[in-house]
């Protein structure tokens, strides 16, 4: 905006510009600029124009999905190097042109009932700075650009620079899946343990065990709308090459989820530590926030089966050698259990289902499955329709230890 006053007096004329742009370094500038002072004017104005040039640039850029990618810390004027914390900022971020802006870290701000809205706020953008609103103090936080390109953003927070590159999702699905388990562990603080199931058609079990909107086992339903969109999450990953492990290598909480596709598990990843990459786990956070927005009835394991849903982990022994299922494995197979049917069919087995020493073990061949109902002292065999040994186990066997 530009404003002037006019003095004459019998010497020279003077004329005071008054500059004003937010978008600029500068906000407000006021300069007395005499008849010989234009060259100075116009300079300020090309210096204007690249500024509301780079903003518009800037804005244009910022749009999409950004993926954070390193931190680089500064030195002090001691010399040493200032270590990041570990949630030094977040690490992925979407930026929408209305001016909103999402963090993938899966905290929420509020829920409606057939989307998910992650904690979302808005933000503003100049040629030198991005602010965000803080919708707690509704204060502006900002932060320098160090730079921004299509394709790359460089934040300064004071004492670190965080590298983030525009992220970018696999241009043709390469996993997809009917049905998506999801358990974790829970950590010496306040991490949930639960696990969780959702297939396409909707249906929903949930086992909250502690720091969970409930705890016992329950059932649900939602809108296959939902389930899409946790697919679409998933999907902006290319399951196919994660690995199947991922280890902070401390004792942190771990996350296991597993993708079955026509009755088979055709994916399965484990996450310590959340050292996976950072678009798995935006999706896996999304699905752990599904409980708290769902009407959870009560359900009930058949009673042959009770004793054995309260363990968390399991393993197939054959001979001296195991197999650990994942958490979220042995909770789709304790959903197997549940929903087989009672045989009076005679089998041999050659497996047993363990839940560690000196705990009960099942007598299987990997499709029947023996188990004692503790009320009337009788031995039940549930034929789940098909051998899961067979079907979903592809990883390596590991040899008998003491604690087995």
């Amino acid at each position: 905006m530009f404003s002037e006053q006019a003095t004459q007096n019998s010497f020279s004329a003077e004329y005071t510009i008054i500059v004003s742009n937010i978008n600029c370094p500068f906000v407000r500038i006021s300069i007395l600029v005499n008849m010989k002072s234009w060259p100075l004017l116009l300079f300020l104005l090309s210096v204007l124009s690249a500024c509301n040039s780079r903003t518009a640039e800037n804005q244009k850029n910022i749009v999409g999905t950004w993926e954070r990618v390193g931190v680089k810390a500064k030195s002090t004027s001691k010399g040493i190097i200032i270590l990041p914390p570990f949630d030094a900022s977040m690490s992925g971020m979407g930026f929408n042109r209305n001016g909103t802006f999402e963090s993938k870290d899966g905290s929420f701000l509020s829920r409606k009932s057939n989307s998910f809205i992650w904690f979302s706020s808005n933000y503003k953008i100049t040629s030198t700075d991005i602010s965000f609103l803080d919708l707690k103090s509704k204060s502006w936080q900002s932060y320098p650009i160090k730079k921004l390109t299509p394709d790359l953003l460089i934040l300064d927070y004071g004492d670190r620079s965080i590298y983030y590159k525009k992220f970018k999702a696999p241009e043709k699905p390469l996993l997809l899946f009917d049905t998506v388990i999801l358990s974790r562990s829970g950590c010496y603080g306040a991490c949930p343990i639960l696990s969780l199931l959702v297939s396409r058609k909707g249906d929903v079990k949930f086992n909250g065990v502690d720091h969970t909107v409930k705890t016992g086992y329950y059932s649900s339903s939602v809108d296959p709308k939902i389930f899409a969109q946790i697919q679409h999450q998933f999907l902006l990953v290319n399951l196919n090459k994660l690995k199947d492990s991922y280890s902070f290598g401390a004792d942190l909480e771990t996350i296991t989820v597993s993708f079955v596709k026509n009755g088979r598990i055709c994916k399965s990843v484990s996450d310590n530590g959340y050292e996976s990459p950072p678009p798995f786990r935006w999706a896996y956070l999304l699905l752990t926030l599904l409980p708290d927005k769902l009407s959870l009835t009560p359900a009930n394991y058949p009673n042959y089966l009770k004793r054995y849903t309260n363990y968390q982990y399991s393993s197939f022994v054959k001979d001296q050698h195991a197999f650990d299922l994942l958490r979220s494995e042995h909770f789709l197979l304790m959903q197997y259990l549940g929903t087989g049917k009672t045989t009076s069919r005679s089998f041999k087995y050659s497996y047993q289902l363990s839940f560690g020493k000196g705990e009960p073990k099942i007598p299987t061949d990997g499709r029947f499955y023996r188990l004692q109902d503790p009320s009337s002292k009788r031995y039940v065999t549930i034929d789940i329709g098909f051998n899961f040994i067979t079907t979903n186990i592809h990883r390596e066997w590991r040899e008998l230890t003491e604690y087995d």
